[in-house]
């Protein structure tokens, strides 16, 4: 295939991509692209990963003078014969890399940084640790300060998924990590211990603020509550106090519909039978002593009946006696004159 045409479908593509360059690697070690030619791309590892057959990503290239951060992908390009003719090269501008880097933070003073396959930094938020090329694992060997963090790092390219504390710069921070596909590379996300923690300090001053509150209003209330019922309760106390002096008249007073109430009610209810009750008696003492009267008079009549009939029987009894005396008398002179009157015969 002539070049110009291959030229035009990867400028078309490259835009399509946004792509900075595109090219072929051959297996002579030629190249060609159709913007400038990038020096040593021939030798470098993934091309020769892609032309074993195997598509390759490479770690962040800093392109000087200017101090550019790229990165290259290479993909094999097959033959008739299924085998590997050339290498399709693509320059990746890694500015977005940086920014998607720079977006990924926990809290608003978190940050986060990607290190490839031999732990050297290709993002972070300080740029510097990018074109510098550092790398805490070597660093380490010689400052033991970056200790803890090397180990982190090293955990981080064994591809695992984890959290660690460690001690940067004099400052305790936590950082989650995870790798990245199958390319070595791997993203941490983390923070300041101050910061991670904050969201609960917060929420613990919440939870304290919410606890004085809440105690407060419910201090109040089982004021209020208990002055609701100790209430009626001393005024029950009092209006009993009363009862038991012989004043009927006093009632309890509740306007509550709980159970206080229904209490004060069946208790008005209560000494109203009983006033009823002692009413009745009073009014049939009252009739009962009117009878009483009325017998006791009637008893003073028969008494005074019976005084005047003992006398008229005494005045009967003494003139039975002086008849008794009289007929005596007449039998005794009948006696005489019967006497008499055979004398004379």
């Amino acid at each position: 295939m002539e070049w110009k045409l291959q030229e035009d479908v990867l400028k078309q593509e490259a835009a399509r991509l946004r792509l900075m360059n595109m090219g072929f690697v051959y297996p002579s070690g030629r190249t060609i692209f159709f913007d400038a030619e990038i020096d040593g791309i021939a030798d470098n590892e993934i091309v020769k990963t892609a032309f074993s057959g195997i598509s390759a990503v490479s770690t962040v290239e800093i392109l000087m003078p200017e101090k550019k951060t790229v990165m290259y992908i290479a993909v094999p390009v097959r033959g008739d014969d299924n085998k590997t003719s050339a290498v399709l090269v693509s320059q990746i501008d890694t500015k977005w890399l940086l920014l998607l880097i720079d977006n990924m933070m926990y809290g608003t003073n978190g940050y986060s940084y990607l290190i490839d396959n031999h732990g050297t930094f290709i993002g972070h938020r300080d740029r510097s640790f990018v074109i510098d090329k550092r790398n805490f694992i070597k660093e380490a060997e010689t400052k033991p300060d970056l200790a803890d963090i090397a180990s982190m790092f090293k955990r981080m390219l064994s591809g695992e998924n984890g959290y660690d504390e460690i001690i940067y710069e004099g400052k305790e921070r936590f950082f989650g990590f995870s790798p990245i596909g199958k390319i070595g590379w791997s993203v941490a996300v983390g923070s300041d211990k101050i910061n991670v923690f904050k969201p609960i300090d917060n929420m613990r001053q919440g939870i304290v603020i919410a606890t004085v509150v809440f105690i407060f209003i419910g201090t109040i209330f089982a004021f209020f509550l208990a002055r609701s019922i100790t209430a009626p309760v001393l005024n029950a106390v009092d209006v009993i106090k009363t009862l038991s002096e012989g004043n009927l008249t006093c009632r309890i007073t509740s306007k509550s519909g709980d159970e206080i109430g229904r209490m004060a009610g069946y208790f008005n209810n209560f000494i109203d039978n009983l006033h009823s009750i002692i009413k009745n008696i009073s009014n049939n003492a009252s009739e009962l002593s009117d009878r009483a009267d009325a017998m006791s008079v009637s008893a003073d009549k028969f008494s005074e009946n019976a005084q005047n009939q003992a006398s008229a029987a005494e005045e009967i009894t003494a003139t039975i006696e002086q008849i008794s005396a009289g007929i005596e008398n007449i039998n005794v002179e009948s006696v005489d004159q019967f006497k008499d009157l055979g004398g004379v015969h």
